[in-house]
């Protein structure tokens, strides 16, 4: 699997191909970059898995998938504090999934979706937990047709911490034949006022979109079975939330232990 790694807005490991290209700015023209954009253009016809991992304090992250081409994204969140840019630029006939946990404390960010190209299709998978204050603005844009988007985001906010997902999906005139769907769920577990904004601005009707917002607390019920199985409340709490993080994302099974121990390490 290729692999990139951003430490302090800084590139400190990244595996070097033919068909992965770091910071090769006349690759996509069009573009207007500044000095601390970290630029990934993956090459027309291919299909790949790459493992991006980031703990950066103010940084911008472009990312383009030219065309025909498959790329399975693993995206880890670690830090402190975090404030920038994702932007995903998708060309014609490719496929992105992203399968992505947030593991910070506090978060102002930005995800960018474009599909530009015809028969783009996305599935971005996202989960977060976090002790602090959390915003998410991520905004999907169907800019030609035959574009597919399906967005799903859990996440669980401890103690008193306050998590925001913004989730605004475009559909312009004229790019028909386009399905845009959006799942989101916040599971509160304390005294906290979460958020979940899920908007659709539709300017064409031969197309289909839909959305969801849930805003609540694990099942009693379920509680209750666990606890009939000799499980205590403290560790049942932590096996669903467990299973609410981990069940939208689809990783490798060496990611999977990394993000089960940092689930962890907010009980400890």
């Amino acid at each position: 699997m290729n692999r990139i790694r951003i430490v302090d807005n800084k590139i400190v490991d990244y595996d070097q191909a033919n068909h992965l290209f770091i910071n090769d700015y006349n690759r996509y023209s069009s573009l207007s970059f500044n000095q601390d954009t970290i630029f990934i253009y993956i090459n027309a016809n291919m299909e790949i898995e790459l493992d991006l991992e980031y703990n950066y304090k103010a940084q911008d992250i472009i990312m383009v998938l030219d065309g025909n081409s498959h790329l399975k994204l693993f995206v880890h969140n670690t830090g402190t504090n975090k404030h920038g840019q994702i932007k995903y630029i998708i060309l014609d006939n490719c496929k992105l999934v992203v399968n992505s946990f947030g593991n910070t404390k506090i978060v102002d960010e930005k995800i960018e979706l474009l599909l530009n190209g015809v028969n783009v299709k996305i599935e971005y998978h996202f989960s977060t937990i976090s002790h602090d204050n959390q915003l998410y603005n991520i905004n999907i844009h169907h800019n030609n047709q035959q574009t597919y988007s399906n967005i799903i985001n859990h996440g669980i906010a401890l103690d008193k911490a306050k998590l925001q997902f913004n989730v605004n999906g475009y559909i312009a005139k004229g790019n028909s034949k386009s399905n845009l769907n959006q799942r989101n769920k916040i599971i509160v577990l304390g005294a906290n006022q979460s958020i979940i904004n899920p908007n659709l601005y539709i300017d064409e009707n031969d197309v289909e979109a839909k959305h969801s917002a849930v805003i609540g607390r694990f099942s009693h019920r379920d509680l209750f079975y666990l606890k009939s199985r000799g499980i205590d409340e403290e560790m049942a709490i932590k096996l669903m939330a467990k299973g609410f993080l981990l069940a939208i994302i689809d990783i490798p099974s060496k990611k999977r232990e990394e993000i089960i121990k940092s689930i962890n390490a907010h009980w400890e």
